[in-house]
This record gives structure tokens, C-alpha cells and sequence, in this order.
């Protein structure tokens, strides 16, 4: 009896998550981060280039080769985050919170951060491009591949 309720009450827990959370989409793009914003961006801005591991409506999953930028941690204190994702269908520019982070370090020589972070802002065009790319994903990128194909060959 204890079984069937301890198994009852995990099967609607993971159901009221599913709910709760947005669902991930395993989408690899270019992303470019930095801790300053395009305004108060100068020559001395540092940027950290990665990779997206997943993507949600409210999130991201970053792989960056640096947990900090300039001595200042990327999660943490509220730290925004602006990125620059490069999507097939158009650059896009967002406000994260970075919530956690992992080392995913094999060897000390090569190591890297996966970064979890939630999306505070994003201008309505980039939504629709962002969007646009978790609803197609791939599909995007192989019809822009077949575009440039196209236009090589003729």
C-alpha cells in the first residue's frame, strides 16, 4: 500500500512540473554574452562566445568556456546577462538571469560551463524569431541550407 501512494505521489509530481516548467527544445546555436549592454558597451567590453544547449520559452542552456567575465561571476547577484543569439532565421538580443551553473570540466586544460538562465527581456521581434525557431527549429536551418544551395548552383 505505501508503494502505490509513494508511486501515486511521484507520477503527479512529475506531472505538476511538467506543467510548471516550459518545455526544452535540444537546439545548438551560436550565442555571444557579455555583462554590458549595447548602450554602456565600450572597446574594453569583454564577450565569452558559446554554444546554446537547449532552449525554452522562458530559458536558456548555454555552454560558455568562462563562469565569470571581468572577475564577475554570470550567475549570481542578479547579474544580467546580454546575449546575442545567432538563429537561421535572424540575430536575436536578450536579457538573462543567469539561475544556475555546472563545470563540465573534464580535464583542467578544457573546461566549460553549463549555464542556466532565464529570459527577463527581448524585444517583440526578436520573440517572433525566437519563437518561430523553438516551433521549426532544425527546419529552419536546413531550408536555409537549401536556399544557399540554390542560389550557389544557379
Amino acid at each position: 500500500m505505501a508503494n502505490l501512494i509513494r508511486k501515486f505521489a511521484a507520477e503527479l509530481t512529475g506531472f505538476v512540473m511538467s506543467r510548471l516548467t516550459a518545455p526544452r527544445k535540444k537546439l545548438c546555436v551560436p550565442v555571444t554574452i557579455s555583462l554590458d549592454s549595447e548602450k554602456t558597451a565600450t572597446a574594453k567590453t569583454i564577450y565569452a562566445n558559446g554554444e546554446t544547449k537547449d532552449l525554452s520559452k522562458s530559458g536558456v542552456a548555454m555552454i560558455i568556456p568562462s563562469i565569470r567575465l571581468c572577475e564577475k561571476y554570470l550567475v549570481g547577484e542578479d547579474r544580467t546577462i546580454y546575449a546575442v543569439m545567432d538563429l537561421p532565421n535572424g540575430k536575436i538580443k536578450l536579457e538573462l538571469i543567469g539561475c544556475r551553473y555546472e563545470h563540465l570540466g573534464i580535464h583542467d586544460t578544457v573546461s566549460s560551463y553549463l549555464i542556466g538562465a532565464r529570459i527577463i527581456y527581448m524585444s517583440q521581434a526578436d520573440r517572433e524569431l525566437y519563437d518561430e525557431y523553438l516551433t521549426y527549429g532544425d527546419k529552419l536551418r536546413n531550408a536555409k541550407k537549401a536556399d544557399l544551395a540554390t542560389e550557389v548552383s544557379s
